[in-house]
Formats: structure tokens, C-alpha cells, sequence
């Protein structure tokens, strides 16, 4: 029963995801601007990932400012759902064992929020990194190893786009993303 269970909630997940794919392709993914609060929102976010990255036995840690704003106007929902497809590609891609960092601050001269996840993963080269916010596979070899089909960090990339943000990556081979 789990079995299934599990199965058709990575179907749901992918279907949605293809679903968000083909609305950012015909430009018609709506944003909504509510007033929400960053640390409630994100705290739920980060939480929601506890239990799949105890399972794989990582140190898991998270870090908000202090002085997160109480309110701030966006679309919550798109902006954990960016925040959890950066947080599943670090947990699915750092070993068993491994150490996971959340931190989340808000730049006031950019007025946006910042989060850092930080990973000791397998890494990414350089010249690798453009290519996974364009839904590409990086190689058979690591999509064969670990589950997904490449959507979700360009789904991340395209949201952030869309609310006027961005996403980088840092990255050593062996060493993890920053």
C-alpha cells in the first residue's frame, strides 16, 4: 500500500510539473501578489524535507535571519515550490551521510529574499551547469542513479525569472553546489 501510495504521489508530482512546463512555454503561468510571511511559508518549506533527508541519514540545518521581514508581497506557493526543487535535487544528490544547509536572509538593497542551500553532493562541472536549467540530463550514467526527468530546476529557473529573481549555482565536482 505504501508502494502505491508513493508511486502515485511521483505521479502526481510529475504531471504537475509538466503541466507548470507547458504554461511557462506559452508564457500563460499566472503569479498571484499576497502578503505572506517569508518565515512561516519557508519554515514549512524546508520542514516538508526533514524526514526524506533523515532517511538518507544527512545532517540537515537551517538558518533564517533574525530579520526576515514579517510581510512581504509575492506568490508563497511559487516560492517554496522553487525552494523545495532546490532542496530535493540537494538531498537526491548528496550521499548518504552527507550534510545539507538552508539559509535564508533578505538583501535590503535588492529588497528579495535570498536562500542558500548548500550541499557536499557529487557536484557539477562547469560546463554543466548552464544545462540544468534547460532540461537536459547531464548524462544516462546519473539520471539512471537517481530518480526524475530533468523538469524541476528549469521549472525553478523560469518561476524565478517570471518574479523577477534569479538562481545560481556554485559547484565543485565531488565537492557539492553552493
Amino acid at each position: 500500500a505504501n508502494t502505491i501510495h508513493d508511486t502515485g504521489n511521483d505521479l502526481n508530482k510529475l504531471i504537475e510539473s509538466i503541466l507548470d512546463m507547458k504554461k511557462i512555454q506559452e508564457h500563460s503561468l499566472e503569479l498571484i501578489e499576497v502578503a505572506f510571511n517569508p518565515k512561516e511559508e519557508i519554515t514549512k518549506c524546508v520542514n516538508n524535507y526533514v524526514k526524506k533527508s533523515f532517511n538518507k541519514n544527512q545532517k540537515y540545518e537551517t538558518y533564517m535571519d533574525d530579520s526576515l521581514p514579517q510581510s512581504l508581497l509575492g506568490d508563497p506557493a511559487r516560492i517554496t515550490q522553487v525552494i523545495g526543487i532546490v532542496l530535493d535535487n540537494a538531498i537526491k544528490f548528496t550521499d548518504d551521510g552527507g550534510h545539507i544547509n538552508v539559509n535564508v536572509e533578505y538583501d535590503d538593497i535588492s529588497e528579495c529574499l535570498v536562500c542558500q542551500v548548500k550541499d557536499n553532493g557529487i557536484g557539477i562541472s562547469k560546463e554543466d551547469q548552464d544545462k540544468i536549467f534547460n532540461m537536459q540530463q547531464l548524462d544516462a550514467k546519473t539520471s539512471r542513479s537517481h530518480e526524475g526527468v530533468g523538469l524541476g530546476l528549469s521549472i525553478a529557473y523560469n518561476l524565478l525569472k517570471q518574479m523577477n529573481g534569479d538562481i545560481i549555482v556554485k559547484s565543485i565536482p565531488l565537492n557539492g553546489s553552493f
